[in-house]
């Protein structure tokens, strides 16, 4: 159980260049992206910063657990990772699909592979992204702080400052951002009402203002440190059975339908939930979670 005295949350105002790309997992042909950056995409972009600051490795390997993301390192500091839309948006984000030609020959039955059938070798697919030019957003991490000192010393505050300054993409690499703003400050927790500007998941909150089907929702995937984008596909000996399939949770975006314009939405913690707040009056410094993720 952590303290309130063992939470920090730490933002980051960026603004996207173009917009991102982030696919579901598991797909191959149909490449659709989620209308928003999930947590375990934002945990990602930020261990890049670490990894810049602290000379972490890309990947790790290990007999046992095979080869595992550098960012799954990340996931012992951070509790949890949260998205807003910021009100001053030049764009709300929007869905599109580019049509590109792809080399389909690993994914051809052998038959298909022989020299006389090269025309089968390439298909034309979507490849999904979300245009948002200029689009701001703001990015929360809470951070167990008991655990960020333990590992990376007194400076712990520092660091992940210079580490959240280091961001430089989200989604695919050619989401680009540049860091506005990094602030850091020590959080506490409610679980009766709480009002914020990030997404959140559908069971932590009974009831919302605006009313949950007046808002976008997606499917997110776990990002805990067994979750199975951290490990390579043969994994390991001793690698984790829960990380071999994701857990899918819906979330509710505070994005309105339709316009897609930024909403900050008022809650009613559920039992399954908790805000975490340096500022239980600002949306922008309060975020909402499972219970789970922090005790």
């Amino acid at each position: 159980m952590i303290s309130d005295e063992g939470l920090a949350l730490l933002y980051i105002d960026l603004v996207f260049t173009w917009g991102f790309s982030v696919k579901s997992p598991f797909v191959s042909a149909a490449q659709l992206s989620i209308l928003l950056p999930p947590p375990s995409t934002l945990i990602g972009a930020f261990s890049y910063g670490l990894a810049k600051t602290l000379r972490w490795p890309e990947c790790e390997l290990s007999m046992d657990s095979g080869m595992v993301s550098g960012a799954r390192r990340a996931v012992h500091l951070i509790r949890s990772a949260h998205l807003g839309l910021k009100e001053e948006c030049a764009t709300y984000p929007m869905i599109w699909t580019d049509i590109s030609r792809v080399h389909a020959l690993p994914f051809l039955q052998p038959p298909y592979r022989k020299p006389e059938e090269r025309s089968m070798w390439f298909g034309i697919h979507g490849f999904g992204k979300v245009l948002m030019p200029n689009g701001r957003v703001r990015l929360a991490f809470v951070v167990d702080s008991t655990i960020a000192e333990k590992e990376l010393g007194e400076n712990w505050q520092k660091l992940l400052t210079m580490a959240a300054g280091s961001i430089i993409s989200i989604g695919s690499k050619e989401g680009l951002v540049a860091v506005d703003h990094v602030n850091i400050e020590s959080a506490r927790p409610e679980v009766k009402r709480a009002k914020t500007s990030y997404y959140f998941p559908r069971e932590s909150v009974t009831y919302c203002d605006p009313k949950i089907e007046e808002l976008e929702q997606a499917e997110f995937w776990s990002f805990d440190a067994n979750s199975f984008h951290w490990f390579s596909a043969k994994g390991g000996r001793t690698r984790p059975r829960e990380s071999y399939s994701p857990s899918i949770k819906q979330f509710i975006l505070p994005i309105l339908k339709g316009s897609r314009r930024p909403s900050q939405v008022d809650v009613k913690i559920s039992s399954q939930g908790v805000a975490i707040t340096t500022d239980l009056e600002d949306p922008w410094k309060t975020v909402v979670g499972n219970r789970s993720w922090y005790y």
